[in-house]
C-alpha cells in the first residue's frame, strides 16, 4: 500500500494535470490522488476495525481538533462555495495524515517517502525549466494538459513577471544537502548539487522574494542545527549583505527577485502594502467574529473591495486582486479571520507541540536525518507567513514532513 500512497503524494506535489479536452474537476491528477487516499483509508479502516489497532501519535489528535474547528466554522460562513473550496483540501489533508501515520512506521519507509519527495522535486524542476526557458511551448502546448484554473492563475502572475506558482521546493533544500553529505557517488553528488543550483536560480528569477529568502534560511537553519555555527553566521551575513546592497540601489541586476528586494519601484512595494491591508482586514474580521471567525474560505467574501472587483472582472489588475484576496497571506491572520480565537488557539497548540517534539524532547538524540526533516518543515512554515497555507501542495508537504519527523528513527 505504501507504493500506492507514494503515487498519491507524487501527484499532489505536481501541478494538476488533465487529459486534453476533458475539463472536469473530478478528473485530474489531484482528484485521482484524492481517490487513492480514500481507497487506502477504507482499507486501513477495515483492518483497524478487525485488529483494533490504537492510534500511536498525538499528532492526529491535534490535527483532528483543528479539523473540528474548521468544520464548525461553516456556521458563520456566508459563502458555502468558498467554504467547501477550501474544506475539501482540509478534509483530504486529514485523510493524508491518517493514512501516512498508518503506512509509515519504520525508518526504511521514511527513506522511501523521502525518495518520493526528491523525485517530485526533480519533476517540479523539469516543469520550471520548461516554464522559464520554453515559455511559448509551455503556454501553447503544455497548457492543454494543465487544469484550467491552475493555468489561469499562472497566466495572471506571469503577466506581472512572476513564475512558479504554488511551488515550495526551496524548503526541501536541506534534503539535498543531506544526500550530498551521505552520498559517496560523485555523479549523484553532481545531480543533487545541480538541483540546488537550479532551485537557487529559479528563486532569483521567480519574482517571489519568499523563494529566495527560504532558500537561504533553510541552509542557515540546517547548519545551525548541525552546530556548524561558522557556516550559519557566514550565510546569515551574506544574506544581510545582499539585501543591504540591493536596498541602497548600488547594484542593478536582471534578476527579478533581487530587483524586488531593493523596493525601488511601485511593483516591489505594492505587494507589501496590500499584505498590510489584508492583515488589517483580517484583524477586523477576527475581532468582529471573535469565537469562530467569518468561516473557512470566507475571507474574500468579507473583504470590502470585492464589489469593486466584480465591476470589472476582465481588467487584469482587478483579476489579480480577485485571485489574491481570497486569503490574508499569513497563517496567523488567516486563522484569526476565518476561524476566530478558537482556531488561532488551536494553531498555537499545534505549533507548541511541534516545538516540543522538534527542539526539546529527545533533543540530544536527534539523528542527522531527523534534524534535516525538522529544518525542511520549519522552512516550509516560513512560506505560510507571507503566502496562503490552504492550498493542497502546501498541505501535502506540511503533513508528510510532520509524519516523517515523528516516524524517523532517533539514534
Amino acid at each position: 500500500m505504501l507504493k500506492t500512497f507514494s503515487l498519491a503524494i507524487f501527484l499532489l506535489r505536481l501541478p494538476p494535470l488533465k487529459i486534453p479536452s476533458i475539463e472536469n474537476v473530478l478528473f485530474n491528477s489531484h482528484s485521482i490522488a484524492r481517490y487513492i487516499l480514500l481507497f487506502l483509508l477504507l482499507i486501513i479502516f477495515l483492518k483497524k476495525t478487525r485488529k483494533k489497532i490504537m492510534r500511536s501519535s498525538r499528532l492526529i489528535d491535534f490535527a483532528l481538533f483543528l479539523f473540528t474547528i474548521k468544520s464548525f466554522s461553516i456556521i458563520t460562513a456566508v459563502s458555502l462555495s468558498g467554504f467547501f473550496s477550501i474544506y475539501k483540501d482540509v478534509f483530504f489533508g486529514i485523510i493524508l495524515l491518517y493514512v501516512a501515520l498508518n503506512l509509515i512506521r519504520s525508518k526504511r519507509e521514511v527513506i522511501r517517502m523521502i525518495y518520493v519527495l526528491i523525485v517530485s522535486l526533480f519533476a517540479n524542476l523539469f516543469f520550471q525549466i520548461l516554464i522559464y526557458f520554453r515559455t511559448d511551448f509551455y503556454i501553447n502546448f503544455l497548457s492543454h494538459f494543465l487544469y484550467s484554473k491552475y493555468f489561469e492563475n499562472f497566466l495572471i502572475h506571469f503577466q506581472r513577471g512572476r513564475y512558479f506558482v504554488d511551488i515550495f521546493d526551496a524548503s526541501l533544500v536541506p534534503l539535498l544537502l543531506y544526500f550530498l553529505k551521505i552520498t559517496k557517488n560523485f555523479f549523484r553528488k553532481g545531480i543533487f548539487l545541480a538541483a540546488m543550483i537550479f532551485i537557487l536560480f529559479f528563486s532569483l528569477v521567480s519574482g517571489f522574494r519568499i523563494h529566495f529568502m527560504v532558500f537561504f534560511f533553510s541552509i542557515i537553519f540546517y547548519f545551525f542545527l548541525l552546530k556548524k555555527r561558522k557556516e550559519a553566521f557566514f550565510l546569515s551575513f551574506l544574506l544581510i549583505f545582499i539585501v543591504f546592497v540591493l536596498s541602497t540601489n548600488l547594484v542593478d541586476t536582471s534578476l527579478t527577485t533581487l530587483n524586488r528586494l531593493n523596493l525601488a519601484d511601485e511593483s516591489s512595494t505594492e505587494s507589501i502594502f496590500s499584505r498590510i491591508d489584508f492583515w488589517n482586514k483580517a484583524l477586523m474580521m477576527g475581532f468582529s467574529n471573535y469565537f469562530l471567525g467569518v468561516g473557512l474560505g470566507n475571507y474574500y467574501d468579507y473583504y470590502y473591495p470585492k464589489n469593486i472587483f466584480l465591476l470589472s472582472l476582465f481588467n487584469p489588475k482587478n483579476r489579480l486582486l480577485e485571485v489574491t484576496a481570497f486569503h490574508p497571506h499569513n497563517i496567523f491572520f488567516g486563522y484569526l479571520a476565518e476561524l476566530g480565537i478558537l482556531g488561532l488557539s488551536g494553531l498555537f497548540l499545534l505549533l507548541v507541540y511541534f516545538v516540543i517534539i522538534d527542539f526539546i524532547k529527545n533533543k540530544e538524540r536527534n539523528s542527522l536525518l531527523r534534524k534535516t526533516l525538522i529544518t525542511c518543515f520549519w522552512s516550509l512554515f516560513i512560506f505560510s507567513l507571507v503566502m496562503p497555507d490552504n492550498i493542497i501542495q502546501y498541505t501535502t508537504l506540511f503533513w508528510i514532513l510532520r509524519v516523517l519527523i515523528e516516524r524517523v528513527e532517533i539514534s
